[in-house]
């Protein structure tokens, strides 16, 4: 959940920016669970950011996750995804904009659900999406597609959003 701007030329870091929720990431796994830890395990900011050369746009996924070490009973450790930490069951997350030079947050829209998307910034909007609860819109198939005639379980489906840039809206 940390942002980094790096010197071109020297590989030296010119700013780091704490963006996600950062909670209990001291503890440590114990036979009986760790606590609930964010931004867990497939968490945190997204692969690939965004930017104008004036501001670089983070997706940034949160949900928590239990970590379970062995004792001497049991064959190996365990990650669990604490599915009660948050009302949806599945996390949140936030679409942020960062000046390049300054490392200052110009702006951060929130989402209800992990964005999981990668944003992309061109003619003054930022697109980005993010994951939906399970089943909304609509069901889904194993082929994604709605009233398959092969089903499958519920899973989250998702949607895209545009933002203006410059005041995230």
């Amino acid at each position: 959940d940390i942002a980094y701007a790096l010197d071109g030329q020297t590989g030296n870091i010119l700013w780091n920016k704490t963006i996600g929720i950062q909670q209990n990431i001291s503890s440590n796994p114990s036979p009986k669970g760790s606590g609930i830890v964010w931004p867990g395990t497939h968490n945190g900011v997204e692969a690939y950011t965004a930017n104008d050369n004036q501001t670089a746009y983070f997706a940034v996924s949160n949900m928590g996750f239990n970590f379970f070490s062995t004792n001497s009973s049991e064959k190996g450790a365990r990650v669990v995804p604490a599915m009660d930490a948050i009302d949806n069951g599945i996390g949140n997350g936030t679409i942020t904009a960062i000046d390049i030079n300054t490392g200052n947050i110009k702006w951060v829209y929130p989402t209800e659900f992990p964005t999981w998307a990668a944003p992309l910034v061109t003619n003054g909007l930022v697109f980005s999406g993010h994951v939906t609860a399970i089943g909304k819109p609509y069901a889904t198939s194993q082929f994604g597609g709605p009233n398959s005639p092969t089903s499958a379980p519920l899973v989250p489906s998702g949607i895209i959003f545009a933002l203006d840039k410059d005041t995230g809206k």
